[in-house]
């Protein structure tokens, strides 16, 4: 089985989230309307992310405010590591939608993928920190979700926090047992 570092898994969670989560999102998430959302998905998955954010990038420039691809040009700038424009575009999309479920995951990712590029091995780290009260505030509106509850287990396995990561991670496999993201996550804590 191939061992990813913690970056490599957060591109590999993050692309193959977006795909999903719009499958079953809820009215302050709503699914994909237009070609344009489709197309920067689609790219963002074959990991094309020039292309893709200059997709999104166009889109948003007669839409300034489409939450959906406000929120994927964040997933597409933290897949690219470029974390302030992640961060802008993600916190603009919550300005407009707050309890946008995808929108909070994406930011906590974000914030995780920090940690994870500066490599402090510190629980403690500040963007830790931002990282766990963002993926608690997605979890106190789905805390049955599964991919919201597998990034929190991400979260508290790097704090060191084995009882919040095994409960979370116990969620997300319960919902899905067969996601190799999540075994794996599960093997990580399990070795803690």
């Amino acid at each position: 089985m191939r061992k990813y570092s913690g970056l490599a898994l957060t591109v590999i969670f993050v692309s193959a989230f977006s795909f999903l989560v719009f499958s079953r999102v809820n009215s302050a998430n709503e699914a994909p309307k237009n070609n344009v959302v489709d197309k920067v998905m689609k790219l963002q998955a074959k990991q094309e992310l020039d292309a893709a954010i200059k997709e999104a990038s166009a889109a948003l420039s007669s839409d300034p405010n489409n939450v959906q691809l406000l929120i994927l040009s964040g997933q597409i700038y933290t897949n690219k590591g470029e974390f302030v424009l992640a961060d802008k575009s993600l916190k603009k999309a919550l300005n407009i939608a707050p309890k946008n479920v995808w929108g909070l995951r994406s930011l906590a990712a974000n914030y995780k993928a920090q940690y994870e590029k500066a490599k402090k091995n510190d629980p403690k780290d500040k963007n830790l920190a931002l990282a766990q009260a963002t993926i608690e505030k997605a979890l106190a509106i789905t805390p049955n979700d599964h991919w919201v509850n597998a990034e929190a287990a991400a979260i508290y396995l790097y704090q060191q926090d084995k009882a919040k990561a095994l409960k979370a991670i116990e969620v997300a496999l319960k919902a899905d047992p067969k996601q190799e993201y999540f075994k794996n996550l599960k093997k990580q804590i399990d070795s803690m």
